[in-house]
């Protein structure tokens, strides 16, 4: 994403009156345990790494609406 990342991006929703309660999944390359904790401190509601199945991004979608 040209100018923030999305650890930037979630904070900024999550951050707003009018978008804190918008659902974040993140879709990451970065598999460290860090990455994830990182996600999550920052508002994400589910972080998935990369590769994942349909299956995987289905069942989070499913999970969090």
């Amino acid at each position: 994403m040209p100018g923030m990342n999305g650890f930037e991006f979630c904070r900024k929703l999550k951050q707003d009156s009018d978008t804190k309660q918008i659902p974040v999944i993140f879709c990451s390359s970065k598999n460290k345990n860090i990455d994830r904790i990182w996600g999550m401190k920052q508002g994400g509601d589910i972080y998935l790494t990369k590769p994942f199945t349909k299956q995987q991004l289905l069942g989070a979608v499913k999970s969090i609406i």
